[in-house]
């Protein structure tokens, strides 16, 4: 993340299959006000394709839909409060 529209840091990376990092947005005052939130990422090779799985998670309760709105509209809620899931 470059720190233009949002800054994070990198927890776990182990290349091919997993990056997990934090991500704090920086575009508005709003969104920024939501704090920091974790992503991870998730690779599996499915034949000559791969799987990515997107896990977003440390989302407040009623977050603004500024921090989740680009992610792909095939994610459901998982059992746990304040993280979405997009395979």
């Amino acid at each position: 993340m470059n720190g233009s529209l949002d800054t994070g840091t990198v927890l776990e990376a182990d290349p091919p299959r997993k990056l997990v990092m934090t991500m704090t947005t920086r575009w508005d005052e709003e969104a920024t006000a939501e704090g920091e939130t974790r992503i991870a990422y998730g690779i599996v090779q499915v034949g000559n394709s791969c799987q990515l799985t997107v896990i977003h998670d440390l989302l407040r309760d009623g977050v603004n839909g500024q921090l989740y709105g680009g992610w792909l509209e095939t994610g459901e809620r998982p059992g746990a409060p304040g993280s979405l899931r997009y395979t």
